[in-house]
């Protein structure tokens, strides 16, 4: 899947269908605390830590727009962004 943002060259979005996972590489992510739960059990909570990190490293709306487009296509039932605990879609 094409990123949102890439500029390192080296964040990828894998989806797998069968278990329904987005592996969404920085998208999600936030730098947590040692010891950190490894589920997000209160999305609402989750998005001011995912604010700051994603309004500097993504801040192309043309893009943001298109990802959101083709990953709400998809049956997801966990995302997991390769820096923080997994989001579960049922959050």
């Amino acid at each position: 899947m094409p990123l949102l943002m890439d500029p390192d060259g080296i964040n990828f979005h894998v989806y797998d269908p069968q278990v329904k996972i987005l592996m969404s590489g920085d998208v999600g992510a936030v730098l947590e605390a040692p010891g950190a739960p490894l589920i997000v059990e209160d999305f609402a909570e989750h998005i001011p830590k995912m604010k700051l990190f994603h309004q500097r490293s993504m801040p192309s709306n043309r893009a943001k727009n298109d990802w959101i487009a083709r990953v709400s296509k998809l049956d997801i039932e966990q995302m997991c962004p390769s820096t923080v605990a997994s989001i579960l879609a049922t959050i």
